[in-house]
């Protein structure tokens, strides 16, 4: 980083732990904030390096002489090529180990990088908003539904689901019983 000319440009590849760790990360997010423009996070996909590793990987761009002023942060979606459809997977879980991720799965990455626009996979925090160098910020869009139930309700759709889940294993209990003879 200290090598880069004035106004050089760069981009690094980093784990999850560097965006919210303390001592040495703490240390580079701080000059990467103070002393270069980190304008872009790209959160890539969870699953990206398994079955390597299972960590949580992003790419940093950053530009050497003047401070970050606001970050814009991009979660990459698993690429459609890939995805199965038929399966309702989250797109941050999904293994990349039989179809590796090619330079056409960052189209989409790069079109949004001519002319950056909130989105559903994009969004800016001001650098006034980042506690102690947390650069681990998720998608404000990306919100799991919250089933808002009353103690009744939520104690009766657990007692159905458990009768449901004792009435599949008796099924699968007969079934052995039928296939197996003792």
């Amino acid at each position: 980083m200290e090598e880069l000319k004035s106004e050089g440009r760069a981009a690094m590849i980093l784990p999850n732990g560097p965006l919210f760790g303390d001592k040495k990360a703490a240390t580079l997010k701080k000059i990467l904030v103070e002393k270069f423009n980190l304008h872009t996070i790209i959160r890539l996909p969870e699953s990206i390096f398994t079955p390597r590793t299972s960590i949580a990987t992003n790419i940093f761009f950053f530009q050497k002489g003047s401070p970050t002023k606001e970050i814009w942060y991009y979660q990459m979606k698993v690429p459609e090529r890939i995805r199965d459809p038929s399966k309702k997977v989250k797109n941050l879980q999904f293994s990349f180990n039989k179809s590796p991720l090619e330079i056409q799965d960052f189209d989409e990455i790069l079109e949004w990088f001519k002319d950056k626009k909130e989105n559903d996979l994009a969004w800016k925090v001001s650098v006034d908003e980042i506690k102690e160098y947390n650069l681990d910020i998720k998608n404000p869009n990306d919100v799991e539904p919250t089933i808002d139930l009353s103690p009744h309700e939520l104690i009766k759709q657990i007692i159905d689901d458990e009768k449901k889940t004792l009435s599949l294993l008796d099924d699968v209990e007969k079934l052995i019983h039928k296939e197996i003879p003792k």
